[in-house]
């Protein structure tokens, strides 16, 4: 975590698009056209199909937790084919699709590859439920840093005549 460095764990044994992980376990969308629910292994990689997601056939997408523990997943089908968000059955594997993506106008999308649960399982067994503040500026500090900003920029216009 300090470097960002990758290490090689080992052999999935099938492709896995989409990770997720609660206190239960590491899981992710079975790829190869297997269209599953695996449990990964952290430590050797290796991964455990749990079952079928059924009528859910992700080339490529998404997984997370809510703070619930229900694990949400996005379906990439392809960008001829809208996305659908689907919950999953951790026991059986089986997907029971809830939403398709479309803009407000009924305008469906697709190629979604990634999902992210505002406040999800992290925030409520990490941080007792409360999310983590980003530290910022204050609107007095980031006023300063225009300002800032600004006289630096006219200084440099004017040494450039």
């Amino acid at each position: 975590t300090g470097t960002g460095a990758a290490t090689l764990v080992g052999d999935q044994g099938q492709e896995v698009t989409g990770l997720a992980g609660n206190l239960d376990g590491l899981f992710g969308l079975g790829g190869d056209g297997r269209s599953n629910l695996v449990r990964v292994d952290p430590l050797s990689g290796a991964t455990a199909p749990i079952g079928p997601l059924g009528t859910v056939a992700p080339r490529d997408g998404g997984l997370d937790f809510d703070a619930d523990g229900v694990l949400w997943g996005v379906e990439d089908a392809g960008l001829r084919d809208p996305s659908r968000i689907f919950t999953v059955n951790l026991e059986t594997g089986a997907a029971t699709v809830v939403a398709t993506v479309h803009l407000e106008n009924g305008t469906t999308l697709g190629g979604f590859e990634g999902l992210a649960v505002d406040e999800g399982i992290c925030a409520v067994t990490f941080h007792g439920g409360q999310v983590e503040p980003i530290p910022t500026a204050s609107e007095w500090g980031l006023a300063a840093l225009a300002v800032l900003l600004t006289g630096a920029g006219l200084v440099v216009l004017r040494r450039m005549r």
